[in-house]
């Protein structure tokens, strides 16, 4: 039996039992199931090309599923009803990312905007749903977005990153580094130290941008170079970024947030 089945199957168990602990997101849990049925099929071929990132994505599904389930018999409807809509958070979510890799943009967000109804305090949707956007191109709504992530996680680096980014595209370079700033400190890669020094040319601040100069923020590539030597592990290639360009965000699903990669 396939994993899209279980996947299905999971949420219609989860409907029956939440009907009478969440009525309020009751329609939301009747798109889920219509959603995740009409995706089995390309979404179990999705699973196996992933190979062992999949059943991470099953897991933390389940373990909501299963806490809602085991709150329910101990009367705690209140926690009941919280796991139910991280679940069902979640399955939309996996479904908005599975269209947004086959390019099915107006799907997705539709589906992201279903999960947000949902979960509206969840980080990692709005996350999710700004790399999405920014894909498309659609800056002005990817950084709401990311900045509706920064409120609910402040410290979060990729949400930085992708601001960071967002900003840089609409020519604001001066907030670009503010942020991209945060994530290569927060969580220092090539990638963000590469813009980072990209950023500092474009506001002409060739000290900074030099890779041989010092301080916190200065130099940033060469310090995320150095962070990934000290972690043993190899930065990736920059060939990507010749262009001064940031390259293009992967729009994640429920198990990427939506980051640069990290050192390896």
């Amino acid at each position: 039996m396939d994993r899209g089945s279980n996947f299905s199957r999971s949420i219609l168990r989860s409907g029956l039992l939440l009907r009478s602990v969440c009525a309020p997101v009751w329609g939301a849990f009747l798109v889920c199931i219509l959603l995740a049925v009409g995706a089995t099929a390309q979404n179990s071929r999705s699973t196996r090309s992933q190979g062992k990132d999949a059943p991470t994505q099953d897991d933390a599904l389940q373990k909501h599923f299963d806490a809602a389930r085991t709150f329910q018999i101990g009367g705690d409807q209140e926690h009941a009803a919280t796991e139910y809509r991280a679940f069902l958070a979640g399955a939309l979510r996996r479904v908005a990312g599975l269209r947004t890799r086959l390019g099915e943009y107006d799907k997705a967000a539709k589906l992201f905007e279903a999960a947000l109804a949902v979960a509206p305090e969840d980080p990692d949707l709005h996350l999710n749903f700004s790399a999405m956007r920014f894909e498309q191109g659609q800056f002005v709504e990817a950084k709401s977005l990311a900045e509706k992530t920064l409120q609910l996680q402040p410290n979060n680096s990729n949400a930085h990153y992708l601001l960071g980014r967002v900003l840089f595209q609409q020519g604001d370079f001066a907030g670009a580094k503010e942020h991209l700033e945060a994530a290569v400190v927060g969580t220092p890669n090539f990638e963000t130290g590469y813009l980072l020094g990209v950023t500092y040319l474009k506001l002409n601040d060739l000290t900074r941008a030099d890779p041989r100069s010092g301080g916190n923020a200065a130099g940033a590539h060469s310090q995320a170079r150095g962070a990934c030597r000290r972690r043993g592990q190899s930065p990736p290639g920059h060939a990507q970024a010749a262009d001064h360009s940031p390259p293009a965000p992967r729009a994640a699903d429920s198990n990427d947030r939506a980051g640069p990669r990290s050192c390896a």
